[in-house]
């Protein structure tokens, strides 16, 4: 456990054995909550968490300086609650549609994920006027009544959602980093945030 956090950092891909190694993203984040040093720090919001990740890896090093800055907004979107499912569809809506928009092409992958997260909030929310495909409908559905839809979504919402960066990310620019970033940023402004327990740093 890192009991003091670092008071400046210069983030890098990859994980880290600890602070005088450098950090990823979300390795910072924890440290800053005053968690145990870890890439998966329980005060970020899971999904929102793997999305960084992948940003943080896929960005070049004036990106990741960019990244940084944007931490301590991530800091307290943690925990769980009946709001989870909602706010996984969301991230995934939001990075499938900007993947969708960069390909310009269907991607079938980010298509399936763009129904489904429809579906999940349909189901979480009773309706509204896009509720995503037949197919999505039923498969959210049986998930739900058997009970494995909370269990099963999240994780699957994460590897939508790093597939998305992915594809965001090619061909490796300036202007896909800055993409990339965007994308972070606006995920943030779509997750419930209960409390911010970040510590000051510099980035270096």
């Amino acid at each position: 456990m890192i009991t003091s956090p670092p008071t400046t950092v210069r983030l890098s891909r990859g994980r880290h054995a600890g602070p005088d190694d450098g950090a990823c993203a979300m390795e910072l984040a924890s440290a800053l909550a005053g968690e145990p040093w870890t890439d998966h720090p329980a005060c970020v919001h899971p999904v929102l968490a793997a999305i960084a990740r992948a940003v943080n890896d896929g960005t070049g090093e004036a990106g990741r300086s960019t990244l940084a800055a944007l931490v301590p907004a991530m800091i307290g979107t943690g925990g769980s609650g009946p709001w989870l499912l909602a706010s996984c569809a969301r991230l995934v809506l939001c990075c499938a549609g900007a993947a969708l928009d960069h390909t310009g092409a269907d991607e079938p992958e980010m298509s399936w994920a763009r129904e489904t997260a429809l579906a999940v909030l349909a189901r979480q929310h009773g309706g509204g006027h896009d509720q995503g495909s037949a197919t999505a409908r039923l498969s959210v559905a049986l998930l739900d009544r058997a009970g494995l839809l909370a269990v099963i979504y999240p994780d699957r919402a994460a590897r939508q959602a790093v597939l998305a960066v992915a594809l965001l990310r090619v061909p490796a620019s300036a202007e896909n980093d800055r993409r990339l970033i965007q994308l972070l940023s606006d995920c943030i402004a779509r997750v419930p945030k209960p409390g911010n327990t970040a510590r000051p740093f510099m980035i270096v």
